[in-house]
């Protein structure tokens, strides 16, 4: 017989049906139901149903590289690809990347994950994403240069340039900085902080993170990913 689901359990997914309810009507509430009147009759479902698939694909590729950033032995990815996908409905209404926040969580309590291994993979994961985005946007920038400078002019695309451009290279240079004086200067064990405090939690944080930094084929991997999730994401734009 399968057993019956504990009462804590379905209070759970009540819970999560609530969360989910509510998000839903955050999100219509700032609808312009005027606006949307208007572009239904226009509204092209062929195109908008490959958009859908295509931004579908962009979220599971994002949370397969969250799963691919938690050191082995790794949880379930199905497990993994459910909170990832909730952590980001949270992002859509709650200020400051709190669903961000509540990935670390749901990865502690739902996969025994430990606070550190948790957050340096939600850090790595976004890492990755905006250092692929900038270098995407560096790109795109230069290759149609003509284009942006007869739009927003040659001083303001000059600006954009070397923004985004400088802040890419410093992140970069700054992570492989870090994985260099983590890996140079790691404390012996005699002195590694005791306890779940903050201290040990950032420790543990900083230590998986410069780990997956430092493995070139998974940092390759996670790279590549984070690359055709960009692409993925301004297709589904175009589109």
């Amino acid at each position: 017989m399968t057993p019956r689901p504990s009462s804590s359990s379905q209070w759970w997914r009540v819970a999560q049906l609530t969360v989910s309810v509510v998000v839903i009507g955050l999100l219509f509430r700032d609808l312009d139901r005027t606006a949307l009147s208007t572009l239904l009759p226009r509204i092209r479902w062929d195109w908008l149903a490959l958009v859908f698939l295509v931004k579908a694909a962009t979220l599971f590729l994002h949370e397969f590289r969250l799963w691919i950033s938690l050191n082995p032995p790794r949880p379930a990815l199905g497990r993994v690809i459910a909170i990832g996908l909730a952590s980001g409905v949270l992002n859509l209404v709650l200020p400051g990347r709190a669903g961000d926040l509540a990935a670390i969580g749901m990865l502690v309590r739902e996969c025994r994950v430990t606070p550190g291994a948790a957050a340096a993979a939600v850090g790595v994961v976004a890492f990755l994403e905006a250092a692929m985005f900038g270098l995407t946007l560096v790109v795109v920038l230069a290759l149609g240069a003509d284009r942006w400078q007869s739009v927003v002019g040659p001083e303001k695309w000059l600006q954009a340039l070397s923004g985004v451009s400088g802040l890419t290279l410093l992140g970069i240079f700054c992570a492989v900085v870090g994985v260099v004086v983590v890996k140079r200067f790691r404390g012996s064990e005699a002195h590694t902080p005791t306890g779940r405090g903050p201290i040990q939690i950032i420790r543990d944080a900083v230590l998986h993170a410069t780990d997956h930094l430092a493995s070139p084929l998974t940092v390759a991997l996670n790279t590549g990913l984070a690359l055709m999730q960009v692409l993925g994401m301004l297709f589904a734009f175009a589109l």
